[in-house]
């Protein structure tokens, strides 16, 4: 029997688990329900947060080189999601004429790094693993549908099946937003946008209008900020730590 019918991680620290820290949703009751009061060992989130803590509470020799400077897979994730979305979606706006070698780089690249993270996520989170995976390839797919025809290489695919292509992989993120119980608030937020991303494009295509194309671009723009800055907070706060690690270990800088 525990201690502490409440989980210990509750209601603490947005960044490590945001169940009770502000505005309580549907799956934040759930998950109350399910874990925080009553079975919280059961928690995935829980078990990863308490793994973490003891890693850190093990004498500086045993410490991996490595762990303070190699982001989190998520993290990772979500960063390079937020890349080659914005990246994209930036080359569906015809007025910003960008290169398409660029685009093509960006995208390529940002999408193996989404890959290599959902792959080594595979193991403690195995759905997690999947989206970011899943997504990654996505990205990599519509470079052969999508930009490199605008390059000269290979045929663009008819109206029909690339809305129907684009209206698939929406539904694939609804599924991952909705379906996923343990799935954090900033993945819902972003696979929520990616969704309306998506299917908004997918009605641009298949009605040709230009207008909301350029609303689809916004759209997906959007969804790949909260990965973005994401990104660029566990950028600074790892580079805090080694400018000045007694300030960052006190919590001044949250």
């Amino acid at each position: 029997m525990h201690k502490s019918v409440v989980c210990p991680h509750y209601g603490r620290d947005e960044d490590a688990c945001d169940v009770g820290c502000g505005y309580i949703s549907s799956h934040d009751a759930n998950m109350i329900i399910r874990y925080c009061s009553s079975d919280y060992s059961a928690c995935n989130k829980y078990r990863e947060l308490d793994a973490r803590n003891r890693q850190d509470e093990l004498p500086g020799s045993q410490l991996p080189i490595a762990a303070s400077t190699t982001p989190a897979p998520p993290v990772l994730g979500l960063f390079s999601y937020g890349v080659a979305a914005t990246v994209f979606a930036l080359g569906q706006i015809p007025a910003l004429n960008i290169n398409l070698r660029f685009l093509c780089a960006i995208v390529f690249v940002a999408a193996l790094c989404q890959v290599i993270a959902g792959l080594s996520a595979l193991k403690k989170n195995p759905l997690q693993g999947i989206a970011l995976s899943g997504i990654g390839l996505f990205w990599i797919s519509m470079l052969a549908f999508n930009i490199l025809p605008q390059a000269g290489y290979g045929f663009v695919p008819g109206t029909l099946p690339m809305v129907g292509y684009l209206a698939v992989w929406g539904l694939f993120s609804l599924i991952i937003s909705q379906g996923i119980g343990d799935l954090s608030r900033v993945c819902r937020i972003v696979f929520s946008l990616f969704m309306a991303f998506l299917l908004l494009l997918a009605v641009a295509h298949a009605i040709s209008n230009p207008a909301l194309m350029q609303i689809a671009a916004l759209v997906g723009i959007t969804s790949g900020l909260p990965g973005l800055l994401l990104g660029l907070q566990h950028l600074y706060r790892e580079s805090l730590k080694d400018v000045m690690p007694e300030l960052s270990d006190t919590g001044k800088t949250r």
